[in-house]
């Protein structure tokens, strides 16, 4: 394949997840455009069979599919040892504060709010794929809470949490 008449090296493979064809139609096109491989499933079921059998770089993962969803999805995941180590970023409309909250207690790396930038998509790509990690946040996913090594993005996550509930208390009582 080439690019401008030069040749493209692949950069890796992603495997997106999205029940929506249009949404998966143009991130596969914008990723396949800076080398990535592309593969495509539609559910959750999908994914666990793909993942285990092609063994990508990165999972990006909607939070809402047919069937199994995908908090669901990323915590089976993230329990099979063979697709354990994969980086999984979740996205949907979710605001982002709740997106990286849900998404870590699954065990996602990160998030990406819809509807996201190209520029957001390949950086988010660029920082897993090239050994990196975006926001490396860690939850206890068996219990929710942060752990130790927890550093600000999450802590920020959980402070938006807060500040919105506190905000609906203040609604609440007055």
């Amino acid at each position: 394949q080439t690019r401008k008449g030069r040749p493209t090296m692949r950069k890796g493979t992603i495997l997106a997840v999205d029940d929506e064809r249009d949404l998966l139609t143009l991130v596969k096109y914008i990723l396949e455009r800076e080398g990535y491989r592309v593969l495509c499933a539609a559910d959750g079921m999908e994914c666990l069979e793909r993942a285990r059998r092609e063994k990508p770089d990165m999972i990006l993962l909607d939070v809402m599919l047919p069937g199994i969803d995908g908090h669901s999805v990323c915590r089976t995941l993230k329990n099979m040892a063979e697709t354990a180590s994969i980086p999984v970023v979740m996205f949907s409309a979710r605001p982002k504060t709740l997106g990286l909250f849900e998404g870590g207690r699954a065990g996602a790396d990160d998030y990406l709010q819809k509807p996201f930038s190209r520029m957001e998509l390949l950086e988010m790509a660029r920082n897993f794929i090239g050994g990196g990690s975006s926001t490396a946040w860690k939850v206890d996913s068996s219990v929710g809470e942060l752990s130790p090594e927890a550093p600000g993005k999450m802590r920020e996550a959980w402070m938006g949490v807060i500040a919105f509930t506190l905000m609906e208390l203040l609604v609440v009582v007055s």
